[in-house]
């Protein structure tokens, strides 16, 4: 490379591209001469990349941890931003080198403490910690970042949205495996971020959520608390009129629980209804009424089944779903008929709700 003709910044391109090549290699034997290429690189026009870079290649490398934390220090004295500096850490992470990774962002979040970005620090640090199952340190943190937001130090909207999804893939974490209580915890975390006229569709989705955990609790009264809130910010929303059903039938609510089946197939229904792409996404939008026929006939209640199970017959486009419920729905109705007095008309199943769906054959 004739150097009196190349500019530094092309030179460090062309070894950066260098370093590269041995990197992708992946072979110890390459591992000196990739360092030495970026090394050169660096000396010729140093950047954000020609660093990372070099992290990367002495991660890949299995260096010790205190030249690990030389080179962080290095960054560090060179003033590089936030952003660059948060990303290091996660390949640190990343790299299972966890200790230097969390001692650089100590360092970090006390760098730029009084820049507004400051949250960032903590947010990944919290993230991290989470993913490493350290939640007791993971709930100081929270704690430190409640603290300051309610001592007027507020984290910003972006930064709050990026709380709300690590606290909600935690809960969300919790309930698969069955752990309700371990779940709410985390929800009354991101509940506590949100402010009077902070109420939003997503406050209304955070409320169903911990009424499906209080529910699997057998905490009627609580869920029924939540879901009332939903209902209030959110009362055409699919999965609250679920929720709405569900406890009606719970508490053995039969004239709720048939309200919020005809809500909840009228919502179902509207092609205009932002949430038929959700549930649709999910499983057929038809979903929810076969879970709520399901759940009626589990806790006797057989007119509430009635109608979820003729509104599945009528809207389902699943052939084997509609005959498994016109057999449930004559399953639940026969047994009326043969008690009836025999002078009473015993013709009492709906011609055309039997037959429509399956003129679809």
């Amino acid at each position: 490379m004739d150097k009196k003709s190349t500019r530094p910044e092309m030179q460090a391109k062309v070894l950066q591209l260098l370093a590269t090549n041995y990197l992708d290699w992946d072979d110890t034997k390459y591992y000196d001469k990739a360092l030495n290429a970026v090394n050169l690189a660096n000396k010729e026009h140093l950047n954000s990349t020609g660093l990372f870079l070099k992290m990367k290649i002495l991660l890949k490398g299995e260096t010790p941890n205190e030249e690990l934390l030389e080179a962080v220090m290095e960054i560090l004295h060179l003033d590089m931003p936030l952003d660059f500096c948060l990303n290091i850490a996660k390949l640190l992470m990343d790299h299972e080198r966890e200790s230097v990774g969390f001692h650089f962002l100590t360092i970090i979040h006390e760098r730029f403490k009084s820049s507004e970005d400051a949250g960032k620090v903590l947010l990944l640090y919290i993230d991290m910690l989470l993913q490493r199952k350290e939640e007791l340190l993971a709930k100081e943190k929270i704690e430190e970042i409640i603290l300051a937001h309610q001592t007027g130090r507020q984290l910003t909207a972006e930064l709050i949205n990026w709380l709300h999804n690590i606290l909600w893939r935690k809960a969300a974490s919790s309930f698969e495996v069955q752990n309700y209580a371990d779940s709410l915890q985390w929800y009354y975390y991101s509940l506590r971020f949100y402010s009077p006229d902070e109420m939003d569709l997503d406050f209304a989705k955070l409320q169903r959520n911990m009424a499906c955990c209080y529910l699997n609790l057998q905490q009627f009264d609580k869920a029924k608390e939540a879901v009332a809130e939903a209902e209030r910010h959110d009362p055409r929303n699919v999965f609250t009129q679920f929720y709405i059903f569900k406890i009606a039938v719970i508490e053995g609510n039969s004239e709720r629980a048939l309200q919020a089946i005809i809500t909840l197939e009228n919502v179902l229904t509207d092609e205009e209804s932002e949430d038929n792409a959700l549930v649709a996404e999910r499983d057929s939008p038809t979903m929810l009424l076969s879970l709520a026929a399901q759940f009626a006939l589990e806790n006797g209640q057989q007119i509430v089944a009635e109608k979820a199970l003729e509104y599945l017959a009528q809207h389902s486009e699943d052939q084997e779903q509609v005959l498994t419920a016109i057999k449930c729905l004559l399953r639940v109705v026969l047994p009326k008929i043969a008690e009836m007095p025999e002078s009473e008309d015993k013709c009492v199943i709906p011609t055309k709700m039997m037959y429509s769906p399956l003129d679809k054959l």
